[in-house]
């Protein structure tokens, strides 16, 4: 299945808000163990979904499973790094091919209906992803996204506080190495697509709405110690004329909690120890 960087990203959006914190959560797992057994219901509660009765049930087993398949078929495709001759000594370019990660198994309920989705599955990474799994800033991305996708989304709150803080990953990355600049939160819904959009809501007869569910995502994500400092650069000006145009453009500095950054020390140290522990078993393998 091939898309264009544009196309994946329409095909995404049409998935719904939890598609893209469970390709995180699938990520994390593959990264961190290579291949890994879970059931669908243990993906359903680190995503954070209530389910309301059996059929509620059985109808989210579906959603995650039908984006799974769809993730399992998603392909990583690049040039070889190193030039390859035929036996007419002519260089050629290779293109790569690789699954992103697999399904490797499933496991149904012995009375489990046609169509109905397994129980339990096994995922494996790709050989292009499983060259990451000691890489330290790899997995610490990926937990970080962990800790997102436990966030409820019952309510639009939620999926905003996912989208938000997917955005706030990415851009405290980038700032890493720089002096940190303050974020707009036109700039931080640009990145992931949330529910319901901000930008059709901000059109219609309410758009006040949007200023609710941004103070109570932001609430969330503090409860769950991924904000842990939110400030204005500047207040909003007052009266009701242009406040729109004032709140996309509004500087924000918003910083991460403690927990956070220990987290992703922890994640490196535990890297760089089974590293250690693969180098060694290599060079025990090749013998003396």
């Amino acid at each position: 299945m091939l898309f264009s960087p544009a196309s994946l990203q329409r095909h995404l959006a049409g998935m719904g808000s939890q598609s893209l914190p469970l390709l995180h959560l699938a990520l994390h797992l593959v990264v961190t163990h290579g291949e890994k057994a879970v059931s669908i219901d243990d993906l359903l509660r680190t995503l954070g979904s209530a389910p309301k009765g059996l059929e509620h049930r059985r109808e989210l087993r579906g959603q995650v499973w039908n984006w799974l398949i769809f993730f399992d078929s998603c392909q990583v495709i690049g040039v070889r790094p190193r030039d390859y001759f035929d036996t007419g000594n002519k260089m050629l370019d290779l293109t790569s091919r690789d699954a992103l990660f697999r399904i490797k198994g499933t496991h149904y309920a012995a009375d489990a209906e046609p169509g109905a989705p397994p129980l339990k599955i096994t995922l494996e990474a790709g050989p292009w992803l499983d060259q990451f799994r000691f890489n330290h800033k790899v997995l610490s991305y990926t937990g970080d996204c962990q800790r997102l996708a436990r966030i409820p989304t019952g309510q639009p709150s939620g999926s905003w506080a996912q989208g938000i803080g997917m955005a706030l990953q990415q851009r405290w990355r980038e700032q890493a190495s720089h002096k940190a600049q303050p974020f707009t939160r036109r700039s931080l819904f640009s990145l992931f697509h949330v529910e319901p959009d901000v930008a059709t809501l901000l059109a219609s007869h309410t758009p006040s709405r949007a200023m609710e569910y941004w103070d109570k995502a932001i609430r969330l994500l503090c409860d769950y110690e991924v904000v842990g400092d939110y400030q204005p650069v500047k207040p909003l000006p007052e009266g009701r004329q242009g406040w729109i145009t004032a709140w996309w453009e509004q500087p924000l500095n918003i910083r991460p909690t403690t927990s956070i950054t220990n987290a992703q020390i922890e994640i490196a140290s535990n890297a760089v120890r089974h590293q250690g522990k693969h180098s060694r078993r290599s060079s025990s393998g090749r013998g003396s």
